[in-house]
């Protein structure tokens, strides 16, 4: 790919875990969910769980968002 091909996909993917960057989507991920201001929720995990989403594809990115 080209340089400019690379930074457009990094730029899409971007918009579309910043999109999954909610607290209501945080509620949702499971036993490692948000819960409160309190408790610990690993920001790595969230992440993945986001990444999880949109390699999902399509279809299935537009149901969770």
């Amino acid at each position: 790919m080209k340089e400019k091909q690379i930074k457009q996909f990094e730029e899409a993917l971007a918009q579309k875990l910043y999109k999954l960057d909610t607290e209501k989507h945080a509620r949702a991920i499971g036993e490692a969910a948000y819960i409160d201001e309190e408790t610990f929720i690993s920001p790595d995990f969230f992440l993945y769980a986001r990444c999880l989403v949109v390699v999902q594809g399509k279809e299935f990115y537009e149901y969770v968002v």
